[in-house]
């Protein structure tokens, strides 16, 4: 019986220690830093993100608040009243992928010319590593609605699946309905767009 006491004790040892670290670990810290990476990698690819504060809440598992964040790009800007980020630590270990959900509450985007719609509402669940991201389940309510998933290639810079459909408003779905949009998505019903995989192979 000695083994399996020592056993254990180890098992719980481990546990204790792993618990310790993830509550004493520097989460209000990370969030900022991922944050800060997130907005570099942005930076290359011609889009700035900006946010007034970062809080945390919560520890199993931690879940970020970004309050009125916004991105802009050269041809729209899109301003989240609220965006929430919550890891899921059993999903990443599952998956072996970084793993979290994504959330965001009263959204308003501008694009060229000078129109604008909102967003009331939207979530997704997301899976990344090094080569693709992965959103799943995403839904979105408002002026513009999208349900459905997307894989992102990351070193391709396209999207290689999707079964993603979106509704628009008029003024946006006359821009899609230009020639030059038809690599990116295409019409399945009146104001209905699919987008489309294989989106940079259109470009």
């Amino acid at each position: 019986m000695k083994p399996l006491k020592y056993i254990g004790r180890t098992i719980l040892f481990i546990v204790v220690f792993i618990a310790g670290l993830w509550v004493f670990a520097p989460w209000d810290e990370l969030g900022v830093l991922v944050f800060e990476e997130v907005r570099a990698a942005a930076a290359t690819h011609g889009y700035y993100l900006t946010c007034e504060a970062i809080s945390r809440e919560g520890l199993f598992p931690p879940r970020y608040h970004f309050s009125v964040m916004d991105a802009e790009g050269p041809m729209l800007k899109v301003t989240f009243e609220e965006a929430t980020v919550g890891l899921e630590p059993l999903r990443s270990v599952m998956s072996r992928k970084a793993a979290f959900h994504m959330g965001f509450t009263d959204a308003s985007v501008r694009y060229i010319p000078n129109n604008s719609f909102s967003m009331i509402h939207g979530e997704m669940l997301v899976e990344a590593n090094a080569s693709n991201v992965i959103m799943k389940n995403i839904i979105i309510e408002g002026d513009l609605k999208m349900n459905g998933g997307m894989k992102l290639e990351l070193e391709g810079r396209g999207i290689v699946e999707s079964d993603a459909v979106m509704t628009v408003p008029p003024e946006l779905n006359m821009i899609l309905n230009m020639p030059m949009m038809s690599g990116f998505v295409e019409s399945v019903a009146p104001g209905e767009w699919r987008i489309k995989a294989n989106a940079a192979q259109g470009r």
